[in-house]
């Protein structure tokens, strides 16, 4: 760029035109430096040579010339809504955490604190006035404080929400229960109407929805390999993020209701093997998965969870088949602890795994000896053989791993801790599965 603000660069016209217009006669520098930047080879076919654009002032705007279209530059879905998104937590949490921390106070040498309230440099500071007691006043302030902190995951949460990166696309819906329920479904290449085809239903974690856990999870991948029908349903939850009610009684819940109305729906659209028709989710999906094991026993041959929030007790379950299961959960999972106890995902205590996992075996009725075995470095193997209907039961441990799904699309370290690649949660899933198949399916067995 020469001293009178010209540039010249070797590019694409249409692309230096929109440029220049949105950033000429401001900052004539940044423009010259985006001009180097695209500038390709003079002798590359299709481009046009000695583009002439000037910065000055006074100068009419650049023209459009013809030649190759811009290609498109990729975004991340929701990336300026992340960023938005990110601004706004930002200054809605450092407000409230101005209005709760305490004024800094200024101390003369022999005398009491002194307030400054807001004179000049220099100026006298004069006692602060006070129109409460000190300590209910520093009481409001530490209170104000302490909500402003726990406000920041719950602002966290919203804004990894938004700025997930898979917006909620579903590809079919239908009414169940007066309510409008949405799913993803996929269906590989490889499917032959006539032969039957297993079905895996996927559940998403609590916040997310259907084709965020398809993401997580990977399983169309798997379903691409060996052939089997995917679907990932949402929870309830209008527009935006959704959750799994997991909540018990004689009477199947809505979500179950819902589960097994899409079985049906999907059963006269596809030729799906009844016998073969698996529930696995992550989290709060995960926990929904286990009241299915509760509730749709003669339909869903296995379970698998992932990171579950296990609130229900065994006490809830109605049904007695053996459900053969295959969980995998992290050590160093916060939301849902291994070891049970509480976290800041709910009020409820949770259930711990090895516990949950223990509990399981008896109900299956298995040998109470498990066998352990290490997998890899950080992931060890524990399962309970011997069991009635040979519904086997298996623990995978992921040593430091967090609330995530293992081998799948790794989520926010920051937030959810640390996804293990050292195992593919969805493959092993899909293999224990394949190996447990409903004896006696029943179709459309829920109670109307």
């Amino acid at each position: 760029m020469d001293r009178q603000g010209e540039c010249v660069a070797h590019a694409d016209a249409p692309h230096l035109a929109r440029t220049h217009r949105r950033v000429d006669h401001r900052q004539p520098k940044r423009a010259a430096r985006l001009v180097e930047r695209v500038a390709p080879d003079p002798g590359h076919p299709g481009w046009h040579q000695d583009v002439r654009c000037r910065l000055d002032r006074d100068a009419p705007r650049s023209q459009p010339a013809t030649g190759r279209p811009r290609a498109r530059r990729r975004r991340g879905l929701l990336g300026p809504r992340r960023t938005r998104a990110l601004r706004c937590a930002r200054v809605v949490f450092l407000h409230a955490l101005r209005r709760a921390l305490p004024a800094r106070a200024h101390r003369d040498p022999g005398g009491p604190p002194r307030a400054n309230l807001g004179g000049a440099a220099g100026a006298r500071v004069e006692p602060a006035s006070v129109t409460a007691p000190p300590i209910m006043r520093e009481g409001k302030r530490a209170i104000g404080a302490v909500l402003a902190l726990l406000s920041l995951p719950v602002l966290l949460v919203l804004v990894e929400a938004l700025s997930f990166r898979v917006a909620n696309r579903p590809n079919g819906s239908f009414m169940s229960s007066g309510r409008k329920r949405e799913y993803v479904l996929y269906v590989p290449r490889s499917y032959d109407r006539a032969k039957p085809t297993a079905l895996v239903i996927s559940l998403h974690g609590a916040g997310l929805w259907g084709a965020a856990q398809r993401e997580t999870s990977q399983w169309d991948r798997v379903a691409d390999e060996y052939g089997f029908i995917v679907v990932y349903p949402s929870g309830e939850g209008g527009g935006g993020p959704r959750v799994w009610h997991e909540g018990g009684g004689a009477e199947p819940s809505r979500d179950v209701r819902f589960i097994s109305e899409l079985i049906d729906t999907l059963e006269v659209r596809y030729n799906i093997d009844p016998r073969m028709i698996y529930a696995n989710g992550l989290s709060n999906g995960g926990g929904m998965s286990f009241a299915l094991s509760c509730t749709l026993s003669d339909r869903i041959a296995a379970v698998g969870m992932v990171g579950a929030a296990l609130l229900l007790p065994f006490s809830w379950c109605t049904d007695q088949r053996p459900v053969p299961m295959i969980a995998f959960h992290g050590t160093a999972d916060a939301a849902a602890p291994y070891k049970g106890g509480f976290s800041w995902v709910a009020p409820q205590r949770f259930q711990g795994i090895r516990a949950f996992t223990a509990s399981w075996a008896r109900r299956n009725r298995c040998d109470t000896n498990p066998v352990d075995s290490v997998v890899a470095t950080d992931v060890t193997r524990l399962e309970y053989t011997k069991c009635a209907d040979d519904a086997a039961v298996v623990l995978y441990t992921i040593r430091g791993g967090g609330h995530t799904w293992p081998g799948g699309q790794p989520l926010p370290e920051w937030f959810v801790g640390r996804t293990s690649n050292s195992i593919d949660a969805s493959s092993l899933m899909w293999a224990f599965f394949r190996a447990h198949r409903l004896r006696e399916a029943q179709t459309g067995a829920l109670h109307k």
